[in-house]
């Protein structure tokens, strides 16, 4: 290795970690889905602006609208929950707004909808009790959505946006895996790169390194962790002990 004291360390204000996460307490090892929504009847997006801002959005939006022709017969559905109106579910069949803290608790319910229609063979979740979800337009919705979701088995995809906790995405994958998607709509693969510390760890580590002198020289690529770093990695301040920084 021709610099063997060197480190990658990667940083994103907005980074996916927390999708990371979530697929290592879904199945136990660091792994990275890849999704085909060319075959998929209908689309469940929570809190996902996946038209926007997911990695394959170009390849995502395609094989959504070529699923989109009323004069062949084909039409996907989509449908979104989510906390912010994004041009994804500008475009949705169906758009239900909710907070950003209730997006975990829907996704409950709509697990134990699609368990009580028989769907589901494993561990499921347990309905919450939030007052909320019993309202009419949120009980119409998962009753509907749950009955679409099973009566398309295997041909049906769920995507947790970003933003959501890592518990969020457990869940989602596990629906998938329930609803038999895994295969088909979704598949997984070996992270690239599986000891990777999440962005925050990476950069705080690195932080404390500059501080304590033990980095000589740092190159920034792409970023700006001076600015974007968390209130609690003084990231700038210790910039100011590396001797050289580029």
């Amino acid at each position: 290795m021709r610099f063997p004291e060197a480190q990658w360390v990667e940083y994103d204000a907005m980074s996916r970690d927390n999708e990371r996460e979530g697929l290592k307490l879904a199945f136990g090892q660091a792994l990275e889905p890849t999704y085909d929504i060319s075959k998929a009847n209908v689309i469940v997006l929570l809190d996902s602006d996946l038209f926007t801002n997911h990695p394959a959005r170009l390849k995502l939006a395609a094989d959504w609208a070529n699923g989109r022709n009323p004069e062949s017969g084909v039409m996907n559905r989509t449908y979104t929950i989510e906390s912010v109106y994004s041009p994804t579910g500008a475009g949705a069949d169906h758009r239900l707004p909710l907070r950003n803290h209730q997006i975990k608790p829907f996704l409950m319910a709509l697990e134990a909808e699609v368990a009580s229609l028989g769907a589901t063979s494993g561990e499921a979740s347990t309905a919450p009790a939030s007052p909320w979800l019993k309202d009419e337009k949120v009980a119409k919705w998962l009753k509907a959505l749950a009955k679409d979701l099973v009566a398309n088995k295997g041909k049906s995809v769920l995507f947790a946006g970003y933003g959501q906790p890592a518990d969020v995405h457990a869940l989602t994958h596990r629906l998938n895996q329930a609803l038999g998607n895994v295969g088909t709509t979704v598949s997984y693969f070996a992270a690239a790169n599986p000891e990777r510390p999440t962005h925050q760890a990476g950069l705080a580590g690195l932080t404390k390194d500059m501080a304590a002198g033990s980095v000589d020289t740092l190159v920034v690529l792409g970023s700006n962790p001076a600015y974007t770093a968390t209130a609690d990695v003084d990231f700038a301040g210790a910039l100011k002990k590396v001797k050289t920084s580029i």
